[in-house]
């Protein structure tokens, strides 16, 4: 442990010394004080903790030697981010120091920033680990005191739980590949050696992370990640449209059959851990961990259903992967079509009717507007639905209607398209288009078909619409005191069935004269400050609508939330969200209802604003990368290196915390 010792007092000494040259720096160059503050917070709290490591009493042999060489590789990671920033302050000295710092050296510190954070947090870690160690050794030494053994074991648990959270939060685009993965070797070791701390036997030393011969062959088993190899038959197979359907993937040999999963060992130990009560409370803590599965193609979008408990995510290599939260394994891959990876921008989505289908939409904007693909898969079958190219005067999302396996969308600023997607092996799905213009004309002098575009259709139910009109310029311009650019319009259709009861098809259900016949039954116009619309979800319980949508204020442009009655048109709520983001962020809404609202912003930050009182909640630690709303919480996923992390947000908790 000299040796240990010794690097130590050397990185104790590189942190006060580097505190000194940024506290003079900072009294030259003001404009860095506010970059600087946490920087230099940071190198104080190193210090003390660097202090207490060196200060500890632990005997040699509770820190093993695997554990010893990367605590050095550590702490000289540390000690070259440190060396880091004075070069960047001595480069900043003199004239231009200022200019240097504001265009080019900030963006460097902060980086350096988050990689002090993430060592700060190792570290800090480690040390409760060791002496977890020591008090196991007194333990193992002391007779009288044998009713520690389950505390111990308790803060083992939740230290493994917090190398996990810290895992989690470990950036891609701020630490450089070395030193992400040395924290990565660092952080599998120190799990490694707290599950030594945690298990009944005297382990004086670690194997490697990657050494699998302490695991028994039933433990392995319960953990190990396998891909289930699809049906061979079905891809033999071609629906009537001569689409080929999907060519599963050759049976995958993953390393976690060949060896120990540290992560997931640890895994099974929170999970162990929380299973006594059927969730995280026992844990006191709103953030709990599912799994972590090989996955090293890029992730471009993801989904989740509660009901079959699964993740859909969509990869770089037009390929779809199912993911159960139930049995933590990778349940189905589809080869999807090539092309739509050529497309600018892709979703992936579940059909809430039936859980099994799954559709997949991309459009790229062209001068002449906008070439939208969409593909639909029976995943479980591995049978193609439907696929195809559309031209479109505008971009337009799919949504699935409620209650039904029925794909919907606008195919042009006025023309609603539907796709039932419930047919047999071997059909082709049917489409179905009929324009809205004519919507609830049949009434003379109700409404007028001159009303312009749809920017957001919904329905509410298979029978009521939800529209957002986007009216023309021309009768903007001719109004003297300048009306709205959007109204809205509640309608309602008539119901059409078979004679046995059954539904009629979307030719009947959807036809013109239905179109035409339907009832208005609320129009009111929205704020004329609202700039564009991103969007909007119902409320059954009621009868309100959230609108997400940006607002032009006194020439600043900020993102807004409005709910509104769906029958009468009043404003319920609404309330500026202060989330810093660009002039036109992607932003989407995860959850609405009668309590609270949450919205997710381009970075993946995820605000909640409390609706009764519009105040802003804030956003969980933990509640990031949202697929799926459960009964109590959050359902999130994030890429991390080659693997995929799965983790459960509980709100219940979270609010008793704030």
């Amino acid at each position: 442990m000299a040796d240990i010792f010794s690097v130590v007092i050397s990185a104790i000494g590189a942190t006060q010394k580097s505190s000194i040259v940024i506290y003079k720096f900072i009294r030259g160059c003001k404009e860095a004080r506010a970059d600087l503050t946490d920087i230099t917070q940071q190198l104080s709290e190193l210090t003390l903790l660097l202090g207490l490591i060196k200060d500890t009493d632990a005997a040699p042999e509770c820190l093993p030697e695997a554990l010893q060489t990367q605590l050095k590789a550590m702490l000289a990671s540390c000690g070259n981010s440190i060396k880091d920033i004075e070069e960047i302050i001595a480069d900043c000295n003199g004239r231009t120091g200022v200019l240097k710092w504001t265009l080019r050296d900030k963006e460097k510190v902060t980086a350096i920033r988050v990689s002090l954070e993430a060592f700060k947090s190792g570290l800090s870690l480690a040390l409760d680990t060791v002496n977890l160690s020591v008090a196991k050794e007194i333990k193992n030494n002391t007779d009288a005191i044998q009713e520690d053994t389950t505390d111990i074991k308790r803060d083992t648990e939740e230290i493994l739980e917090q190398i996990q959270r810290l895992r989690i939060q470990l950036p891609h685009d701020r630490v450089s590949d070395g030193e992400r993965a040395r924290l990565e070797a660092w952080l599998d070791s120190l799990t490694l050696y707290a599950e030594t701390v945690a298990d009944d036997r005297d382990v004086n030393e670690i194997d490697p992370p990657v050494s699998g011969e302490r695991r028994s062959r039933q433990e392995a088993n319960e953990n190990e990640v396998t891909r289930q190899p699809l049906s061979s038959t079905a891809s033999e197979q071609t629906v009537a449209s001569g689409v080929n359907r999907a060519t599963p993937p050759a049976p995958i040999t993953t390393p976690f059959q060949e060896r120990t999963s540290t992560r997931s060992h640890m895994t099974a130990s929170v999970m162990a851990h929380t299973t006594e009560s059927g969730n995280a409370e026992t844990q006191n803590s709103s953030y709990h961990f599912i799994a972590s599965l090989p996955c090293a193609k890029p992730i471009q979008r993801m989904a989740g259903n509660v009901e079959l408990q699964i993740c859909v995510t969509l990869h770089d290599d037009s390929v779809v992967r199912v993911w159960s939260m139930q049995t933590k394994r990778l349940v189905k891959e589809l080869n999807i079509d090539r092309r739509i990876m050529h497309y600018r921008a892709a979703t992936i989505s579940i059909c809430p009717a039936n859980p099994e289908i799954i559709a997949i939409h991309a459009f790229e904007s062209r001068l002449t507007g906008s070439l939208v693909f969409i593909e639909v898969w029976h995943w479980a079958d591995c049978r193609q639905i439907y696929s195809t190219d559309l031209p479109l005067s505008d971009s337009s999302w799919h949504s699935f209607m409620p209650g039904l396996s029925v794909i919907y969308l606008l195919s042009s600023g006025t023309e609603l398209m539907t796709i039932d997607l419930d047919v047999p092996p071997g059909d082709v799905a049917k489409v179905h288009k009929v324009s809205l213009i004519p919507l609830g004309t049949s009434e003379k002098g109700a409404v007028t078909s001159n009303r312009g575009s749809i920017k957001r259709l919904t329905f509410i139910s298979d029978t009521e619409l939800f529209l957002v009109w986007k009216t023309p310029f021309l009768k903007r311009f001719m109004q003297r005191e300048g009306k709205p650019k959007f109204f809205i319009e509640v309608a309602r259709l008539f119901s059409v069935t078979l004679d046995e009861g059954q539904r009629a098809p979307l030719g009947q259900r959807y036809s013109s004269s239905i179109i035409k016949h339907a009832r208005i039954t609320a129009k009111f116009w929205l704020d004329r400050r609202v700039v564009a619309i991103y969007e909007n979800a119902v409320t059954l319980e009621n009868r309100t609508v959230t609108i997400l949508l940006t607002q032009k204020s006194d020439s600043k442009i900020s993102l807004a939330i409005h709910v509104i009655g769906l029958d009468t048109g009043d404003e319920v709520h609404a309330f500026d969200i202060d989330c810093g983001f660009n002039r036109y962020p992607w932003s989407r809404l995860i959850y609405t209802g009668t309590s609270w609202v949450a919205f997710e912003d381009y970075e993946t930050n995820v605000y909640m604003i409390d609706v009764p009182s519009g105040h802003q909640l804030g956003t969980p630690k933990y509640l990031q990368h949202v697929f799926m709303k459960g009964s109590d919480g959050f359902f999130s996923a994030k890429q991390s290196g080659s693997e995929i992390v799965f983790w459960k947000t509980n709100l219940a908790l979270w609010d008793s915390s704030r």
